[in-house]
């Protein structure tokens, strides 16, 4: 019989409280543009890994959460997370069976999608200066993704997170 029920989730916890910690670390001005989305990358690790256990919900509080820490209108990046996780389901078989550049590639366009969506609200909210250098970290992110996905996936087997 196979067991169903949670296993470890508190490392998974654990990685969204360093990543949140990672988002929140000063850097010189000519470094902080360029910022990997830490929260981002990880959440998309555990909803790829994860699907069942880690989605909406998850994004929905790391996205309050995150409007908090970065003195956001609430819910910005709760709605740029919700929509993120919603994107990787909806690939998220597909996206599992590609080679690593492949997947970088695609998780860069799903954080460009939801970078863009708390860019063009906190325009319309006129909490934003549109620059594109705000989308510098979807590149570095998307540069950071495969040793993340191999940090988390041997972290995940180590712990066994299920």
């Amino acid at each position: 019989m196979t067991n169903n029920e949670p296993q470890n989730h508190w490392v998974v916890w654990l990685t969204f409280i360093i990543a949140l910690l990672l988002d929140q670390v000063p850097l010189p001005d000519a470094l902080a543009y360029g910022r990997p989305q830490f929260v981002m990358i990880v959440l998309i690790y555990w909803v790829l890994a994860l699907p069942d256990r880690f989605s909406f919900f998850t994004a929905l509080c790391l996205g309050i959460v995150m409007d908090e820490m970065n003195d956001n209108v609430f819910g910005v990046y709760a709605l740029a997370l919700v929509l993120q996780s919603y994107l990787v389901l909806l690939i998220y078989q597909r996206l599992r069976m590609f080679p690593a550049f492949q997947q970088s590639i695609v998780i860069m366009l799903v954080i460009f999608i939801a970078m863009f969506v708390v860019a063009t609200i906190n325009l319309f909210l006129g909490e934003f200066n549109w620059d594109w250098r705000f989308f510098y970290p979807c590149i570095f992110s998307a540069l950071l993704w495969p040793w993340t996905y191999l940090l988390l996936r041997n972290v995940r087997q180590k712990f066994q997170v299920q």
